[in-house]
This record gives structure tokens, sequence and C-alpha cells, in this order.
């Protein structure tokens, strides 16, 4: 684990300037720590490769901000330490009004946004609950002023903060090679769960341009195979992807995610599959009239009403937030492996007014999953409103 730690030159004297270099020190037997004081060196350590961890000490200073804000627009998760400066009895006012409530201003939103906040006992604990600006907070003692805690204990215990970190913003921190394996293994798994056949040259596809590499997903490190594990929990297709791992034999440790540490996670998805017998959304009036119209003039198969349903239920769970990869793949496997007749079920789409809709999650399916034109009802749609869903997925942690 690779750790950066930032203190402006202004703040890096005293007790907090001891502080860090001690747990910088002591951080060498769990991780790769390094300590920076300005932004321009802040900057150059994404390279050759970037940190695992942006962590922050300090307070009062608009550096502060800046730094949280560069990692932030980096994609790089921030643990900042306000070493009780936000203390009532440690505010330091500017010297006139309008220069204080800017910098107030800035640190607010610095310590909102951030990943994790960093306090050194109950009483800045307390004062962080009365605040209310962040929730995500976890204390480590200070092995300077207390004995409660060794120097190492207190590294340790900063080390599993940083994982407790990573645990819980998987998906963002996926890499695109992570991405591409978790997507090679939910096909791989569908593949076999529909048709009963597998082979090894499943491997062989790439969701862009078909020349992946079989051994990339072999070659994934134990960290990778921890986030794709915690994020297909968190999509419910861990059973994919674990049926997956199986039988490509890949040497993987299964962890248990529910007993992983992580802060309480925004998205909550409903477990399960969707109906595809009938509507999530209450108050389709119009629409049910239309289906109950299509199934006396096309007499459809239960088949072609069940994607017909499916299509609805997933424009209305990506409204609400509550779309998870299980439902994608679910849209999948109906489309790609079952029987139906496709100049019917396009009349379907089109009189339902989805085939907008529809025609941009294929080319998303053919993106993610390699859907083949050949197994398509329609046409797929690249465009601006592709793109569009695009977004809306991946805000609800979804590959798009």
């Amino acid at each position: 684990m690779r750790v950066v730690h930032f203190i402006p030159k202004s703040q890096n004297v005293g007790a907090t300037a001891s502080y860090v270099e001690l747990l910088v020190s002591a951080m060498d037997k769990f991780a790769k720590p390094t300590l920076t004081t300005s932004i321009t060196q802040l900057r150059k350590t994404t390279k050759p490769s970037a940190p695992d961890i942006i962590h922050i000490h300090g307070c009062w200073s608009i550096y502060v901000a800046t730094a949280a804000r560069w990692a932030e627009q980096q994609g790089l998760p921030v643990v900042i330490s306000l070493h009780g400066a936000l203390q009532p009895w440690q505010w330091r006012p500017a010297t006139n009004l309008t220069n204080d409530m800017r910098r107030y201003a800035f640190l607010e939103k610095a310590v909102r946004r951030a990943d994790a906040i960093h306090v050194e006992g109950e009483m800045e604990m307390q004062r962080m609950r009365q605040l209310a600006w962040n929730p995500r907070v976890a204390i480590v003692r200070n092995a300077l002023v207390t004995n409660r805690i060794s120097t190492s204990s207190m590294a340790a215990q900063m080390t599993q903060l940083y994982q407790k970190v990573i645990d819980s913003n998987t998906f963002r921190l996926m890499t695109d090679e992570e991405k591409q394996a978790e997507s090679i293994l939910l096909r791989t798994a569908l593949d076999y769960e529909n048709t009963r056949r597998f082979s090894p040259s499943t491997l062989a596809w790439s969701p862009n341009d078909q020349t992946t590499n079989p051994q990339n997903v072999q070659a994934l490190e134990a960290d990778s195979w921890r986030k794709i594990l915690i994020h297909a929990s968190d999509e419910h297709i861990l059973d994919y992807i674990q049926q997956a791992a199986d039988l490509l034999m890949l040497n993987i440790a299964h962890i248990n995610t529910d007993d992983v540490d992580r802060f309480p996670q925004k998205l909550q998805k409903p477990d399960g599959t969707l109906p595809v017998d009938h509507l999530l959304a209450r108050h389709a009036l119009k629409t049910k009239s239309k289906l109950d119209h299509l199934r006396q003039d096309e007499k459809p198969s239960d088949t072609e009403m069940a994607i017909c349903h499916l299509f609805l239920n997933v424009q209305h769970q990506l409204r609400h937030t509550a779309l998870s990869r299980r439902h994608i793949a679910q849209l999948f496997a109906i489309i790609r492996y079952s029987d139906y007749n496709e100049d019917k079920l396009s009349r379907m789409l089109r009189h339902l007014k989805l085939t907008p809709f529809a025609s941009r999650i294929l080319q998303i399916l053919h993106d993610t999953l390699a859907l083949e034109e050949g197994f398509m009802p329609i046409e797929p749609r690249d465009d601006k409103g592709t793109t569009a869903i695009r977004q809306a997925l991946q805000a609800l942690n979804i590959q798009a």
C-alpha cells in the first residue's frame, strides 16, 4: 500500500510535525509512506504510479483544501487528520471576517468530501458529531500523548483505516483491468449457467477491442481480487464471480465480504432479480394499458413479454438509483440465451416507446458483456443519450 502524507509547511511545526514524523517512520512496517509539504511535490507523487491513499494533516490552511481538491480530481481517496484544530478552544479566526469565512468554507468543503476523518480521541469524535460535516470518522490515538497505544499499534491501526477507506470505495478505485476482469468473469458464468458449456477460450474476448489476453485475468494480484469480490458483493453478482473463478481454477482468496470493515454505503441496492411479469412502477397505468393491448394484438410469447417488462423495470430502477449489476446481467441473459421473435419484439418496444432506451442499453451490453449484434432484437445506438445512461450507471457503481 502506497500512502502519501501531506502537511502544509506552515503547520509542519511543533506537536503536529512530531506526530507526522513518528507515524511515517512507524508505518514502514505496514505500507510505503511518503511525506510531502508542498502542493507541487504532492502532484508529483502520481508519477510513475498513483498512491493508494492521500493522508492530509492540518486544518486552518488553504493548502489543506487545495490538496484535498487535487486528490479528488485525481480519483484518489483522502483521509484528513485535523489534530484537534476544530475543537472550540482551537479555532483560529483570521484578521478579518471575510478571510475567516472564506477559510471556514474551504475547510468545511474539504472535510465533508473526504473519504474519512481521523480523530485522536472521544472528545474530538464528539466534536465531529456535533458539526455533522462527515459521518466517516475513525479514532486512532496518538502515541505521543497517551500510553494507551504503542507507536507500532498506532501505525497498524492507521493502515487498517486506509484499508477500510479502500474497501468502502471499491468501484471508484478499480482499474480498467479490474473492471474488465469482473465483466469477463460475469460473462463466463452467464454462459455456463445458460448453456452448461464452458471453455477457457471464453476469456479471449474484450468488451472494447476483442483482443484481450486471457492471462490478464489470471495475473491479477490479491488486492485486485479483493476489490472485485467486494464490488461484486455490492452488486449482488458475487455468486457469478466465484463460480467463474472456480471454473477457471483461479487462485484467489474467497473472502467473506460480510465481515469486511467498511463505512456505511450510500447506495443500498435491493437483492434478487427484477420481476418479469409485472411493472415496479405503481402508477404506470398508461404503460400497463399498452401492455394489455400488445397481449391482444401481437399475441406475444412469455419471453417477449418478459423482455418488455425487464426493459421497463431496468428503466424504473435506473431512475430511482436502485439498479444493480445483477439486474443488468438478468437482462443480458434473457436477450442472449432465450428464443423469441425479434421482429415482434421490435414492434412491441416501438409501441411502448422503449426503442431509444433499449437500443442504448444494448450498446452498453455490447461494450461491457460483449453481447453480439446477432443476438440483438434491434440495432444498438451510441449517442449522447447512451453517454448519459453510461454516466448514470457509473454513478450507481455499475460498469458502463
